[in-house]
């Protein structure tokens, strides 16, 4: 049997390597320290964002997010928390109510969303996470400095 060992493979130039499908491309990633207070029921902004540009018009984006929330107020209740993630500006996925909490004040809780995406573009895009809360209060976000991320990762399609 014979070993191949290369260094680097690279297409020639004015061609892209075709990886096969499934096969990661590139994988950027985002962490977030700002901590916000929900005081809105109205979609927030969070500073969770990050900028990938695919390397072929049929890949998918898997959006990885991990949001560090807690409960506040000293007020031992459920809190209810949606989360949006927007391509550019459009929204391409809403939860539904996320419950947080275990009934009691201050809870700490980390809250995973995952969203396959196919964007059809070579172009630069930038994907950015917004929340809101089902009353006015009673939700921080990166509190005490449990930072949210953000993974973007581009698959061949």
């Amino acid at each position: 049997m014979s070993t191949l060992e290369v260094k680097a493979i690279q297409a020639p130039t004015g061609y892209n390597l075709q990886m096969p499908t499934g096969s990661v491309l590139q994988v950027i990633h985002d962490v977030d320290p700002t901590a916000i207070s929900l005081t809105t029921t109205s979609f927030t902004d969070t500073g969770l964002s990050a900028q990938i540009t695919p390397k072929f018009t049929n890949s998918k984006i898997l959006i990885s997010i991990n949001l560090m929330l807690q409960t506040g107020n000293n007020n031992a209740t459920w809190r209810a928390l949606h989360a949006k993630i927007l391509r550019d500006t459009t929204g391409i996925y809403q939860s539904s109510d996320t419950h947080l909490g275990v009934h009691s004040a201050h809870a700490c809780v980390g809250v995973g969303i995952s969203h396959m995406d196919t964007p059809n573009t070579t172009s630069a895009i930038t994907y950015k996470v917004q929340i809101k809360g089902e009353n006015t209060s009673g939700i921080e976000y990166n509190y005490n400095g449990n930072h949210c991320q953000m993974t973007l990762t581009e698959i061949a399609g």
